[in-house]
């Protein structure tokens, strides 16, 4: 298959925007031989289609790599366009996200998707992304606690951010780590 041809299949799919067109990308998506330009593409026309079919299929995709360097380029595409889905997509991005930084997916594991997910969650301003953002003040990646405290700013007003802040620094069972990063998180406010 010309890969031109193949991408520009793609576009059209994605600006067709029906759950036909999501199921026929995905086809593509899984396919063995499809070239990571042409992946990138198709999770591109997917974010375009902008569905909650369209999203879930993304989210799929997330969970479904190997750690390798081009699965982390798949996964950095998907985690950018959940982080730019429409206002009536925000809930379900944001648990996408929420359930990779939860779970041991393999792409989850790499400092840069984590520092990509912190972001993305800042950017839904997901308010439900707090309890992981704060957990992920404990990463050992100094990237991921840096990108985390600035989305941290922006889901919810900066007093609240910083009660919930200094609620979790008086746990009893707190990490040292996790007790380092908030110390750390609490300088910015």
């Amino acid at each position: 298959m010309d890969p031109e041809v193949a991408r520009q299949a793609a576009i059209a799919l994605g600006r067709w925007g029906t759950g036909a067109a999501v199921t026929m990308l995905m086809q593509r998506l899984k396919a063995v031989g499809t070239t990571i330009e042409l992946e990138i593409e198709i999770v591109r026309a997917l974010g375009w289609i902008g569905t909650a079919k369209a999203l879930e299929a993304l989210g799929h995709s997330l969970t479904l790599d190997h750690p390798s360097d081009r699965s982390i380029l798949l996964s950095q595409e998907i985690v950018n366009i959940l982080g730019r889905v429409t206002p009536d997509l925000k809930a379900a991005a944001a648990a996408i996200l929420i359930s990779g930084l939860q779970s041991n997916t393999p792409s989850f594991q790499h400092p840069r998707i984590r520092q990509l997910a912190a972001l993305a969650l800042g950017q839904l301003g997901a308010i439900q992304g707090l309890e992981p953002l704060i957990q992920l003040l404990a990463d050992a990646d100094l990237g991921v606690r840096l990108h985390t405290i600035t989305a941290l700013k922006q889901v919810g007003t900066p007093e609240t951010i910083y009660q919930q802040l200094q609620a979790h620094l008086a746990a009893v069972n707190l990490s040292a780590a996790l007790h380092q990063g908030i110390t750390e998180a609490l300088k910015e406010w």
